[in-house]
Parts: structure tokens; C-alpha cells; sequence
């Protein structure tokens, strides 16, 4: 280089990507063995699967249909292979009521059908948390994991010391 600098680095213009993307599950969507990405944009909830050969991308597109009919209601809570045919699916859990439902897709990312899981919600999404009431941060993850699921987070603390005074 001139002026017997080190080299620079080559400095192209990339495009802004649009931070509303999120990741929402890794799961084989094509057969191939490779894990893809499916990601979820948080604002139009639409659901895009990247097809994956290691770190690079080798294919994919939007999911068909691209979200579910009340896609603000719908988070996705999953992504597996529910019917074991090699083919990743994507399970959803509603907002509000809690019903589970599975997409179940083909190689082409198309739904080939949907339904609710047996039995479609759980019994009780509140819960109870039995022990120390810190660390603070553990004690308000939990609580914030109890209310993202719709329940409510009821604590019984067991401090050491309480716990010490009832032994004696």
C-alpha cells in the first residue's frame, strides 16, 4: 500500500436491515438435515424461513400463508418436527385463551394443515414460586415468564434464615 501502511479493508454499502425481524425458531424446513432459521417480523407478524447450509443461506421464503389470520394475537412458541416427516413445524400459542396450534408444512414451506393440540390449553398458567425471594433478577424473571404466558406469579419465600429458625 501506499505510504507503506497496513491495508484497508474494502468498505462496500450494505443496506439497513430492518431490526423488526426477529428469530422465532431453528428447525429443518427443507429435509435436508441442515437447520434453517424462522423468523417473525414484529410489526406485520409475517414469517419468513431461511434454508440453511451451515452460515450461509441458501434459499427460503415467505411462509405459506405468511401469517396466521390474527397474527397479533399469535406468538410462536415453537418450531420442531410435530409429525416426525423431516419437515420442521411451527407451533403457535394465542395471546390471550393460550390455545396451542401446529402448522404443519411441507418442503416448500406451505402449510399443508393446521390444528389445535389435545388438549388445546393448559389447566392453569398461574404459578407458584417456592423459595428465595432474591436473587432479585431470578425472582423477577420468573414473574415476567409467568405474566408473558398469562398467569400470575404467587411467591412463598423461604429465607435461609426463616427456614434455619423453623428447624431449631
Amino acid at each position: 500500500p501506499a505510504g507503506g501502511g497496513r491495508p484497508q479493508p474494502s468498505v462496500r454499502a450494505h443496506h439497513h436491515a430492518d431490526l423488526n425481524w426477529r428469530i422465532a425458531g431453528l428447525g429443518d424446513f427443507d429435509g435436508d438435515g441442515d437447520p434453517g432459521i424462522l423468523f417473525r417480523h414484529a410489526e406485520s407478524h409475517r414469517l419468513v424461513a431461511w434454508l440453511m447450509d451451515g452460515v450461509n443461506k441458501v434459499g427460503g421464503d415467505y411462509v405459506n400463508p405468511d401469517r396466521p389470520v390474527d397474527h397479533d394475537l399469535w406468538d410462536v412458541a415453537g418450531v420442531w418436527d410435530v409429525d416426525q416427516n423431516g419437515i420442521a413445524d411451527i407451533v403457535f400459542r394465542h395471546r390471550v385463551a393460550g390455545s396451542l396450534v401446529v402448522w404443519y408444512l411441507d418442503e416448500d414451506q406451505d402449510r399443508v394443515c393446521g390444528t389445535y393440540f389435545n388438549p388445546p390449553i393448559l389447566a392453569d398458567l398461574n404459578w407458584l414460586m417456592v423459595g428465595p425471594s432474591g436473587p432479585r433478577r431470578l425472582r423477577l424473571a420468573i414473574e415476567h415468564l409467568a405474566q408473558h404466558r398469562g398467569g400470575i406469579c404467587f411467591m412463598v419465600d423461604l429465607d435461609p434464615r426463616w427456614v434455619i429458625k423453623l428447624i431449631k
